[in-house]
């Protein structure tokens, strides 16, 4: 795919056609890991005539977080997922919800842990597909913040909420080791007898 991207970008003007040939080929880089030259592409992208009136000028800031990220360049990732979440309209969508949850990854990345943790409580009200996540992680930072009870209650809202979740166990675990720092060794101990139960 890339290959024929390539040989559109070489035959096409400027203008939308070769605007969303870049957009195309950085996908197609991305999935290949080349990550720098989907980069690279997406830059070619915003700078075309016409890219701003294409369907996927909005994706295409999503596309340019994830690539950062993947490099764990997190200030620029940070950026492009903020305009992403700016320019999207469905503010209830899971691709919206999965751009909040990188952002909290991002402040985390930076050990901002305030601001992580507003945006993974955010994300965490938007989407049930990716509600787990973003309440293991709010609770998991409310506990680097020392706030013991909250994140105690944040994570029995996971394993209530979503029993199924791969981090359910991770969130058991976590309880016990905030009973613990709370001075209460038998809720810990509750904790970690359900989680040998899993």
């Amino acid at each position: 795919a890339a290959d024929y991207f390539t040989l559109s970008i070489q035959h096409l003007p400027a203008g939308i056609y070769a605007a969303e040939s870049y957009y195309w080929r950085s996908e197609s880089y991305y999935r290949l890991g080349m990550h720098q030259k989907s980069i690279h592409d997406l830059s070619a992208f915003f700078k075309l005539p016409g890219a701003n009136r294409s369907k996927n000028y909005v994706p295409a800031h999503y596309g340019m977080g994830y690539a950062y990220f993947s490099q764990k360049n997190f200030k620029s990732a940070k950026d492009y997922f903020e305009r992403y979440t700016t320019l999207e309209r469905n503010k209830k969508s899971d691709v919206f919800a999965d751009a909040l949850n990188r952002i909290g990854d991002c402040y985390f990345y930076d050990r901002d842990f305030r601001n992580a943790e507003l945006i993974y409580t955010r994300s965490a009200n938007l989407s049930p597909n990716t509600g787990d996540y973003a309440l293991f992680q709010s609770g998991y930072v409310a506990g680097l913040q020392k706030k013991y009870s909250t994140k105690i209650s944040r994570l029995n809202d996971l394993v209530k909420t979503y029993p199924k979740s791969e981090f359910v166990d991770d969130a058991l675990y976590e309880t016990g080791r905030a009973y613990i720092m709370l001075g209460n060794e038998g809720e810990a101990l509750n904790a970690y007898r359900r989680l040998l139960d899993l």
